[in-house]
């Protein structure tokens, strides 16, 4: 299992929302859009998990 790809991934998105926030003023459509954006890296972690998983 390669833990370090899933967290690059995760580390990624989590830098993006972080960017988002510093660089956009806060307000409502951005708070959903980081929850989103955190949503789809957990997603795309799993997925990965699991065909990593898969491939052991």
């Amino acid at each position: 299992m390669k833990q370090s790809t899933v967290l690059r991934i995760v580390i990624f998105f989590m830098a993006l929302v972080v960017l988002a926030f510093l660089i956009f003023p806060v307000h409502e459509g951005l708070v959903r859009a980081s929850v989103l954006i955190l949503i789809g890296a957990t997603i795309v972690s799993e997925y990965f998990i699991r065909k990593e998983k898969k491939g052991d």
